[in-house]
């Protein structure tokens, strides 16, 4: 028998590290590539820009919502008629002309009138120095009188009192060594225009020894103790020229050397 002789291995050829070929990938997937990360690019970008745009719209329609626009409305009171008063130094305007004006127990009285010549408002005005608050005092007080609203009129302290009883109401108020009284039922138009126009009209002297605003003298009407008059502009310049006027109270008429010298309570003509 034979002895059996173990076969070797045949060596197995290797191929040189040279020489062995790497696969290569054709030319027109680098270019899918390439296109693929451009178009990516691009659509990113147009996304941010839309995105960017949206949200600057948005916070432009926040801002046009949170600043509120500002309509002009228009004045009510343009048409209204206006009622100036040198002698007592004020000025109100009211949807109709004034009715009448007069002298009546020493006190200057207007009165405004509806169409049909009703009135429904009065002003009157009295040389007196008591304040708003003294003629709210001088009522006699009843348990339903009413409560004194406190307001201001053309910068000077007012009272109001509305009477439930009469529908009136009443409005005291004191400027310039004069007291003011609106009376009526329908006084809103006047308190709601009403003002003080020129101080030179405001009284001064008097028992309470009344002064003038800076810049203004006190112009007596005599030569009396206590003696009261009305404030002027000092140095003012008026013109020497004859002037007559006209009291209100007597109806006396005399000639004044200068219109400056035309006393108050006196009406030139």
């Amino acid at each position: 028998m034979d002895p059996i002789i173990p076969q070797q291995p045949e060596p197995q050829y290797q191929a040189p590290m040279d020489s062995v070929v790497s696969p290569q990938v054709p030319d027109h997937k680098y270019f899918l590539n390439k296109k693929f990360i451009v178009t990516f690019v691009i659509l990113l970008l147009l996304g941010t820009g839309a995105y960017a745009g949206i949200w600057y719209w948005q916070n432009q329609q926040v801002a046009q919502e949170a600043v509120p626009t500002f309509t002009p409305r228009a004045d009510e009171t343009a048409d209204w008629k206006t009622y100036t008063n040198t002698q007592y130094g004020f000025e109100v305007r009211d949807p109709y002309p004034v009715g009448s004006s007069k002298i009546v127990d020493n006190k200057f009285e207007v009165r405004f009138a509806t169409p049909p010549g009703e009135t429904r408002a009065i002003i009157t005005i009295e040389r007196s120095n008591q304040t708003a608050q003294q003629w709210y005092e001088s009522f006699t007080k009843t348990p339903d009188f009413p409560v004194a609203q406190h307001i201001i009129i053309s910068g000077e302290p007012a009272i109001r009192i509305d009477t439930n009883e009469w529908g009136l109401s009443l409005v005291g108020v004191q400027h310039g060594g004069y007291f003011f009284l609106f009376d009526g039922n329908m006084i809103e138009p006047l308190l709601s225009t009403f003002k003080f126009t020129d101080s030179s009209a405001s009284f001064c002297g008097g028992i309470a020894g009344v002064r003038c605003p800076a810049s203004y003298i006190c112009k007596l009407e005599g030569t009396y103790p206590d003696a009261g008059g009305t404030c002027v502009k000092e140095g003012a310049i008026c013109a020497q020229v004859i002037t007559r006027a006209k009291n209100l109270t007597t109806g006396e008429i005399r000639d004044f050397p200068t219109p400056c010298d035309v006393p108050s309570g006196w009406q030139k003509i």
